[in-house]
């Protein structure tokens, strides 16, 4: 494992536990190694999705792997949790020196809290 990688990723992981540590319960936030697709998931805070440290990588994730063309930022793009709440996600991908895509810090907010209550 390159060692200026490395630092990148610890650097990211101290981001996504501090942000999901705000928001519990609202966000999660997902730490992607990209480096390794079958065992990804680096760090996870607030799980929604039950998720868990050493899951793979998601189809965005696997497609940021294929194409260093892909978008840095992907922002409020609409989802859903696996028990069906909806989910706004953003993603950010993080590159090396060498312009390759080694990570993704992702973050998953819970709109169903945010949803005003139904009308009486």
């Amino acid at each position: 494992m390159n060692a200026e990688d490395e630092l990148l990723l610890a650097e990211a992981e101290k981001i996504a536990h501090a942000v999901g540590r705000m928001l519990p319960g609202l966000c999660e936030v997902v730490l992607h190694d990209l480096r390794d697709p079958e065992h990804a998931v680096r760090a996870i805070e607030g799980s929604l999705s039950g998720r868990s440290v050493g899951d793979p990588a998601t189809e965005l994730g696997l497609a940021r792997i294929a194409d260093p063309g892909c978008p840095d930022v992907l922002q409020n793009y609409p989802g859903h949790f696996p028990d069906g709440r909806p989910a706004k996600s953003t993603s950010i991908g993080i590159k090396n020196r060498e312009g390759r895509y080694i990570a993704a810090l992702c973050l998953n907010l819970d709109v169903s809290l945010l949803a005003p209550p139904p009308a009486a």
